[in-house]
């Protein structure tokens, strides 16, 4: 029953006596929405901080770009983070001899090989049995498939000059310097280099450190890996460490195989983990996915990943993956720095059943490939067993399909991050900035001084699940395609297909130009706190523009609302459709209808916990409740 029959202010109170009693969103966080309150009491804006962008990489609109060519690099050519250009991957010199170094050099023509720099062998594989620190090549071709069975340095003058077949590593602490060759395996030993190496057209596996008796590891540095077949480079229960290299292209294998750019797997055997840092590198046109951690832990800097191409099958070309280990429980953790993922097919960065910490990050450019409900920038979910549990912090995220970024079953923090111009999929529908969904458990978002703007469909999107947004910004969200509905700032509802309730506060925020609906809440709960909703403007069609509708026809619904401004509304400030709203402490201002109820399935109800302002322009009215028949706006059903 309609429980609102006094006045709650009476004609002549001015709007300027009363208002400051609101406070603004800035008044009690000492920032504007949309900024971070740091610990010197500064503030920082949304998006990727000045300066934090990484060696190699400029600022560009809140996130970060990548310096490198403009064009894909020629074979046997590279380039890093902070190339403008292409460049060979090492200049050929002279090699520094050591004093037991034995020789080899494919032309020469004597029967008397001794090692010698007079009498070089003429294959790696007759030198290497009687080396004891280093192995010195000539320039020259040595297609040879080889073993290091004890520890040795190889090296060549340069890449372009020097190039060999296949390399398998037993011996912990060798080391391989400028040449070419077609694959590099390190088994079972540790310390292992593999420096200024272009590793091209491998048969198999680029470069690859596995568990044979004991943890590998290894490091990659200044290298080129390009045409490698199902792995750029691969990790299994062990180490290792890639910088300042590119790997690229990578070739499928066949359809019963999975093919990705760079892998990490625990062990099925002992179940150790793989620990896989990638430090100012380029991962780009590999297939299915670019970095994979299943099981293992990586920490990515300074490095991009990009142009991942759909597998076989065309349903998946992921940027970065992580995933707890379903069949050993080994859990898995991710952890990005200053990077950037973009151009990618369904999801550019996902999370199952895992951690993962990304900051000062830009993620963009995620399409649909065989699901065109797909092409979601991040993909936050648990598994059967495990939440998944990922920080964003300082990071962009733009330009996806669907959702730019998703979370269910997971618990999602989000600091200082833009969501922005996330497009309607494939069907013309959704294309939300934010979305919290529920699965096998409920997902969890905490947003804090955040931006979300210029997405179809709708700012941030709560189904069936738990939301806290702080000090955040939602705005000029667009309509839907398919439907030219929606457009609303934040909706917040039922699961539509089990109705489990979601819960969502709202706090020091500023949600504006939105369509339709500012905040819509059907069969949830909502708090709104010190907040402001303005300038909200009907679809295209004219319908609505309500700053807070409450939609309670179907379940029990409800918007506690207090010290926030609600003005500039098309149609109503707060609209209760057989739903309960408390209000106290507010100001609405400029709305053609400051407060309507209808009763349709139950009684609307107003509960005022404390005096409230109406009016517009400095002349305030009584702040009554109307019942102006107006229609509800509907839930999103997909």
């Amino acid at each position: 029953m309609l429980r609102w029959a006094v006045a709650l202010c009476v004609v002549g109170c001015h709007a300027s006596e009363t208002s400051p009693s609101v406070p603004t969103p800035q008044d009690t966080t000492g920032c504007a929405p949309g900024e971070l309150t740091l610990e010197d009491g500064s503030c920082q804006p949304a998006g990727v901080p000045e300066g934090e962008c990484g060696e190699g990489f400029v600022a560009e609109a809140g996130g970060c770009k990548p310096i490198l060519p403009p064009e894909s690099c020629p074979d046997g050519m590279m380039a890093v983070p902070g190339d403008a250009a292409c460049r060979e991957v090492a200049m050929c010199e002279d090699v520094a001899i050591e004093p037991s170094a034995v020789f080899v050099d494919a032309a020469y023509t004597g029967n008397d090989s001794d090692g010698s720099a007079s009498k070089p062998y003429v294959t790696l594989s007759s030198a290497l049995p009687k080396a004891t620190s280093q192995v010195v090549l000539a320039p020259g071709v040595y297609l040879e498939d080889v073993s290091v069975w004890s520890p040795v340095k190889i090296w060549g003058t340069c890449p372009r000059e020097v190039e060999v077949g296949t390399i398998a590593i037993h011996a912990a602490g060798t080391e391989v310097h400028a040449v070419a060759l077609r694959g590099v395996t390190v088994a079972g030993v540790r310390d292992v280099v593999l420096d200024k190496l272009w590793i091209h057209d491998a048969p198999d596996r680029g470069v690859e450190a596995s568990e044979l008796g004991g943890s590998a590891s290894a490091t990659l540095r200044d290298s080129l890996v390009e045409g490698a077949t199902g792995l750029a480079a691969f990790v299994y229960g062990s180490d290792m460490l890639i910088e300042r290299s590119q790997l690229r292209e990578t070739r499928d294998y066949p359809a019963a195989y999975v093919s990705l750019g760079v892998g990490a797997l625990d062990s099925n055997e002992s179940g150790m983990p793989s620990h896989l840092e990638i430090r100012h590198s380029v991962i780009e046109t590999s297939p299915s996915t670019g970095v994979f951690a299943y099981g293992s832990e990586l920490v990515m800097e300074a490095s991009v990943v990009r142009d991942i191409r759909p597998d076989l099958a065309g349903s998946t070309g992921m940027g970065i993956f992580v995933q707890r280990d379903p069949m050993t429980g080994t859990p898995a953790k991710g952890s990005i720095l200053s990077s950037v993922i973009e151009r990618t097919f369904t999801v550019g960065f996902q999370v199952v059943g895992a951690e993962a910490d990304m900051r000062f990050s830009s993620v963009r450019d995620t399409e649909w490939a065989q699901d065109p409900s797909l092409g979601r920038g991040a993909f936050v979910a648990g598994d059967d067993v495990q939440r998944a549990s990922v920080h964003v912090y300082g990071a962009l995220f733009e330009r996806h399909r669907d959702v730019g970024i998703y979370v269910n079953a997971g618990d999602l923090a989000l600091e200082g991050v833009i969501a922005r111009d996330t497009y309607a999929n494939m069907d013309g529908q959704l294309g939300v900035g934010v979305g919290v969904d529920v699965t096998t458990s409920r997902g969890a978002l905490a947003m804090k001084g955040s931006v979300v703007e210029r997405n179809e469909t709708g700012g941030i999107y709560v189904s069936g699940a738990d939301a806290v947004i702080e000090s955040s910004v939602v705005h000029d969200s667009l309509l839907e395609p398919l439907t030219g509905e929606f457009g609303r700032g934040l909706q917040v509802q039922a699961k539509w297909s089990t109705g489990e309730r979601a819960n969502v506060t709202v706090r020091d925020a500023l949600i504006e130009r939105n369509r339709e609906v500012g905040i819509f809440v059907g069969a949830s709960d909502v708090t709104v706190e010190r907040s402001v909703i303005r300038d909200t403007v009907a679809s295209d069609a004219g319908l609505f523009g309500d700053g807070i509708a409450v939609l309670g026809q179907d379940a029990a619904t409800s918007a506690n609302v207090s010290e926030t401004r609600i003005e500039n509304s098309a149609r109503a400030g707060i609209l209760a459709y057989s739903g309960k709203v408390s209000l106290g402490a507010s100001v609405l201002e400029c709305n053609p209808i400051h407060l309507d109820g209808e009763t349709v399935t139950t009684p609307y109800e107003f509960v005022v916990t404390s005096e409230n302002v109406c009016g517009c322009k400095g002349e305030t009215v009584t702040c009554k409740v109307l019942s102006s028949m107006l229609a509800p706006p509907a839930p999103l059903d997909h």
